[in-house]
């Protein structure tokens, strides 16, 4: 889960940082602001898809995991069957 915490943070920042540069592109005519709104449409766009692509991984890993877990509480222990069975004494 810190894995997805660090991976969905770097993927704000680019976000952010794409949206600061297509807003400065825009402000600011001259031969640079195309280049400026292209690169900040691309970071922009690829950010979004990287975040919605992280947190359907770590769904689906939860998911599994709690998958496993379920069978894992079905199985039977393996101290179950290391006890001898309980002998009943006769009267």
């Amino acid at each position: 889960m810190v894995l997805l915490h660090i991976a969905v943070s770097l993927e704000l920042i680019a976000l952010v940082s794409g949206s600061i540069l297509l807003i400065w592109s825009m402000k600011n005519p001259g031969k640079g602001s195309i280049l400026g709104r292209i690169i900040g449409v691309l970071v922009m766009a690829l950010s979004v898809i990287g975040v919605f692509c992280s947190l359907f991984n770590s769904m689906n890993a939860c998911m599994e995991a709690c998958a496993q877990h379920a069978n894992m509480m079905q199985q039977p222990a393996a101290a179950d069957h290391a006890m001898p069975a309980k002998v009943e004494k006769k009267r």
